[in-house]
């Protein structure tokens, strides 16, 4: 059974910034890499990194955001298209 993740359509990915903040709010995507992903497993990962003092929300569910601005999330895809 194939899963397609569809970076943008599938993660409603929101950040904040907390207080004051020297850096621009921003998110850098390290995988997947592609915009589409066709994947055969519906347990995916996504991660990255954005601002050190951000906070990362994936699909609502709060995600770590580690000193270093680095951050990980297990995804589990639906067959099919997750837009």
């Amino acid at each position: 059974m194939m899963n397609k993740i569809l970076i943008g359509g599938l993660c409603m990915i929101s950040i904040a910034a907390m207080g004051q903040t020297a850096q621009k709010p921003f998110i850098r995507l390290v995988d997947p890499l592609r915009e589409t992903n066709t994947v055969r497993n519906a347990r995916q990962f996504i991660s990255g990194s954005t601002c050190k003092d951000c906070v990362l929300t994936v699909n609502g569910s709060s995600i770590k955001v580690y000193e270093t601005g680095g951050f990980a999330a297990e995804l589990n895809l639906l067959p099919g298209d997750n837009d």
